[in-house]
């Protein structure tokens, strides 16, 4: 039997600039890259994470993400403290 993981970010919809970045509610938008997929990321999108084998294969499984911020077009940037919060969802069937 395999197990297939799946991992999506997601975002408060309010909060989504486009299909691929957050507004961020200071001038800057927020990108996230899979850098083990070689990607930029869709936003409240599934992608495919690893499959478990019980029998063998890995053990460990590892994916490298990086956030991206760029100025909103037409936005001024305000200077400050600013956060967001995003939610790694890890789904296995």
């Amino acid at each position: 039997t395999l197990f297939p993981y799946t991992t999506l970010f997601r975002s408060n919809t309010d909060d989504l600039y486009d299909t691929n970045r957050v507004d961020m509610g200071n001038g800057l938008l927020m990108q996230i890259r899979d850098e083990t997929l070689g990607e930029d990321l869709l936003m409240n999108t599934y992608y495919p994470f690893a499959t478990y084998y019980p029998d063998g294969g890995a053990s460990t499984v590892t994916h490298n993400y990086m956030a991206k911020l760029t100025k909103k077009p037409g936005s001024d940037i305000q200077l400050g403290p600013f956060s967001k919060d995003l939610v790694l969802k890890i789904n296995y069937q």
